[in-house]
Formats: C-alpha cells, structure tokens, sequence
C-alpha cells in the first residue's frame, strides 16, 4: 500500500506491484467495503475483484473484505514479534486456524462465505501474547454442516484486519 484516500467520492488506496514502476487504485466501489479500513501504508497485500474502468484508468474493485488479504508489512522484518495469521491445510474436512499476538490483545476471529456474510465466531475477546489456534470443521453457528465452498477466515486484532481464503471440502 503506497498511498491511501479514506474519504469519498476517492475511498480507496493505491498498491504497487514489487514487479512494476506504475500503482492501480483499489476502490470502494459502491461502498462495499462499509467502513472502508485501508490497510496502513508499507502493508504487503493481495488484492482480488473487478476490474473497473473509470477516468481513463482501471481500479480494482473488490466485492468484500475478504478480498483483501494482508500478507505482511514491507521492508526490514520486526523479528517475529508481529501478528501472524495462517490456515492450514487448505483445503480441508477440518482446518487450523493458527495465530500470533505480539501482545495481550482483543481478537476476533470468524468465518465468512463469499458474500462476506459471517458463518461462524472462533474466538472474540481478550488474549494473551503468543501463539493460539482454533478448529474449524465446517459447522456454521447453529451446529449445521455448511457446503463445501470457498470461506475466508478472518482475525481482526490491534487495528489490523487478515484474511485468508480456504476451501472446504464438506463431509
């Protein structure tokens, strides 16, 4: 993420591909993203949507949150004192859900379908520093089986949001 516009009718940021000298905006089309969080300047992220034509110049446009997948922050590593966040394996009948917290923290962790609608609550509240996980065996809230399908794990901690998308491959 190289620059950042919060505010409409811009609600959006800049990215830059490591490959290439030129940025592509990635827009807050229709307030999809409502709030828009645009992740902090320097973050490494992968970004999945629409392709949008507008001004003379192509956005990315992506559907929901999960479209935007926060790998990591840019430059000179923090020593493993940072968030981490993975899925594994991927895809699964029952994944793990494994994290990091560099200190005592509220967290949130859930799992969403495709249209960013939430399924399951895994963790929400305070929690200590260091390594957690969770289980997820494709049981919705109620204690259904939800389809086999692609979800995206999302943990939402110290200002920082990551997602990671996963495939379920049902019972």
């Amino acid at each position: 993420v190289v620059q950042r516009f919060l505010t409409l009718p811009t609600g959006g940021f800049h990215v830059a591909d490591q490959s290439f000298p030129d940025t592509i905006f990635v827009q807050n089309f229709n307030n999809v993203l409502s709030p828009l969080v645009a992740p902090a300047l320097g973050t490494v992220v992968t970004v999945t949507g629409h392709v949008h034509y507008e001004g003379a110049s192509f956005r990315v446009v992506p559907r929901n949150y999960g479209d935007i997948v926060t790998i990591g922050t840019a430059g000179v590593g923090n020593n493993g004192r940072g968030i981490s966040f993975s899925v594994y394996p991927n895809p699964a009948r029952t994944a793990r859900l494994s994290f990091s917290l560099p200190q005592e923290q509220d967290v949130e962790i859930g799992i969403y379908d495709v249209a960013g609608r939430q399924i399951v609550s895994l963790a929400n509240g305070r929690m200590s520093a260091g390594s957690h996980s969770r289980e997820w065996s494709g049981l919705d809230a109620s204690g259904n089986q939800v389809g086999a399908g692609v979800y995206f794990a999302r943990m939402k901690t110290g200002g920082e949001t990551r997602a990671i998308r996963t495939v379920y491959l049902g019972r």
